[in-house]
């Protein structure tokens, strides 16, 4: 993941809103207090992603954010990469944005930001013709990724509702989440102009709902997405999935085993020396006295006095697996992707399934050889760490949960 790059601030935007613009389906009223929220934009080429999100950072804080700024996306007039922007809702919760790719041929950019994200934002276009050719593309497609992944709540964003009759769109969408099991709102919204984007927002705020606590009980676990390193600091943007961290705390990195001082913390553009960071913060955090040569992408921050006692790196699990459109037998190679760990894999056993395979559109149970150790939690005592997905090539041949670790 990479942040965006700003421009000067512009005050001066002032977005129309229409009023009469209601959302399809409002989930439950629940509280809305506080807590961070991190979305994921997703949805098909041309149909105004980068365009809302940037709008979106206007009305929020007056920024003008460029996000397609690298030189391949300029050469193809596309987004290429995930773009990481961070603004505070009306509410003044910390929203962290990722900005994916919506073309097929970058599709995998798209996995690590689902697994980030508390709430999927599916943006759709409802103009004629725009919306038939996405539902019968790559559109499906992204829905699809949202839901093996694990985003249970998802916001579908109707684009261009000032060209047509978005309610079509926005229900039928909504009707296919429904059915795959997901709590989903339609919102009909104008990136370009600004329109409903306050109603957009509240939606988002209410689907993610309220954080409870901050985790003080738990160890601390947080997933790393990327990392550079500054002179003698390590600097690693991370997610926090469970626990809590104080400055000062010394940590280590799994499955490595490299330890470290923790220095500073960034929220956003924001640094603070002193402060606790909890569940679904998006942060960056600078460690000294580390070797940030062994630190990789994928790799779990833990605190160092877990490092022997409850943090498992392995290279065998069992897992509940779910078969999608590939037959899984003895010896089938695969990778293996979870936040933004990719490792190749090979299935040893197949435990379940009609003579010892598990065909397409089926579930069972089967043991799982890594090609290298990886920190790894059962889905039980830890979701985000116990869930994944097995690729062939780039499509997704099945979704996986830890059952036992080996």
């Amino acid at each position: 993941l990479r942040n965006a790059r700003y421009a000067v601030p512009n005050p001066s935007f002032t977005p129309t809103y229409a009023d009469n613009i209601k959302a399809i389906t409002l989930p439950p009223a629940n509280p809305v207090t506080s807590g961070p929220i991190t979305i994921c934009v997703s949805g098909h080429i041309d149909h105004g992603k980068t365009t809302l999100v940037q709008t979106m950072i206007k009305m929020l804080d007056g920024r003008k954010v460029v996000l397609d700024s690298g030189l391949a996306e300029q050469s193809r007039s596309c987004t290429t990469d995930v773009a990481v922007v961070t603004c505070k809702t009306p509410s003044d919760r910390t929203l962290t944005i990722l900005d994916t790719p919506g073309h097929e041929g970058y599709s995998l950019q798209l996995l690590p930001a689902l697994f980030e994200c508390d709430v999927g934002v599916f943006v759709v276009s409802c103009k004629r013709g725009e919306f038939e050719d996405c539902w019968g593309g790559a559109g499906r497609t992204h829905l699809l990724s949202m839901i093996r992944a694990g985003v249970a709540r998802i916001v579908v964003a109707v684009n261009k509702c000032d060209v047509g009759e978005w309610e079509v769109v926005g229900r039928r969408v909504v009707e296919f989440l429904e059915k795959e099991g997901v709590q989903a709102t339609a919102c009909g919204v104008s990136g370009l102009n600004g329109d409903n984007l306050q109603n957009l927002i509240k939606s988002i705020e209410q689907n993610c709902g309220v954080r409870k606590g901050k985790g003080n009980k738990k160890s601390f676990r947080a997933t790393i997405s990327s990392v550079s390193l500054t002179g003698r600091r390590v600097n690693m943007q991370c997610k926090v999935v469970r626990g809590n961290l104080t400055v000062g705390e010394t940590v280590s990195v799994a499955p490595a085993g490299v330890c470290g001082t923790v220095k500073e913390v960034h929220v956003g553009d924001e640094a603070f020396s002193a402060g606790t960071v909890g569940p679904g913060d998006n942060v960056t955090i600078s460690v000294v006295n580390m070797d940030g040569e062994r630190v990789f992408s994928g790799d779990v921050l833990v605190r160092s006095g877990d490092l022997r006692t409850n943090v498992f790196s392995r290279r065998r699990l069992v897992a509940k697996v779910e078969v999608k459109g590939k037959t899984l037998i003895k010896g089938t190679e695969l990778t293996l992707v979870m936040n933004a760990l990719s490792v190749s894999c090979v299935v040893a056993h197949v435990l379940d399934g009609d003579k010892r395979m598990l065909r397409s559109e089926t579930r069972g149970r089967c043991t799982l050889v890594l090609k290298r150790p990886v920190c790894l939690e059962t889905y039980e005592a830890c979701k985000k760490l116990g869930r994944f997905l097995l690729l062939d090539g780039a499509r997704i041949a099945a979704v996986g949960l830890v059952e036992e670790l080996l």
